[in-house]
């Protein structure tokens, strides 16, 4: 959800989304698929990527928690300048999934919060 909250918010700027337990080539869930298309957002050409899997580091990776943080840049050292909590203020945003879908719009709503306060 962060990737396309992130390119409707600020379409000027590219990015792209790597999980740090995503299996590569996965679909999004059915309740993330849902709660984008509330907001005219269509998730179905998105495949989950590994963070693991990436060749060469991210000109800036922003993670959705400080566990995520910590873990990519205890395996990752080298790309510690680069990571970053989504939101500015450090908090952490929970991964909805296997939740309701209240919980992926509250999550959808913290996310787009996070982005606006980071890039705008």
């Amino acid at each position: 959800m962060a990737e396309y909250l992130a390119r409707a918010a600020v379409p000027d700027r590219s990015f792209a989304s790597a999980g740090t337990s995503s299996l590569p080539g996965a679909r999004p869930s059915p309740k993330a698929a849902a709660v984008m298309a509330e907001i005219g957002i269509d998730l179905s050409a998105h495949r989950a990527r590994s963070v693991w899997d990436l060749r060469e580091p991210p000109a800036r990776l922003l993670a959705a928690t400080a566990a995520h943080v910590d873990e990519l840049i205890r395996r990752r050292p080298d790309w510690a300048p680069r990571i970053e909590t989504i939101d500015p203020d450090g908090a952490d945003i929970d991964d909805p999934f296997g939740r309701d879908l209240a919980f992926y719009r509250r999550t959808r709503r913290s996310i787009a919060a996070a982005i606006g306060a980071r890039f705008n």
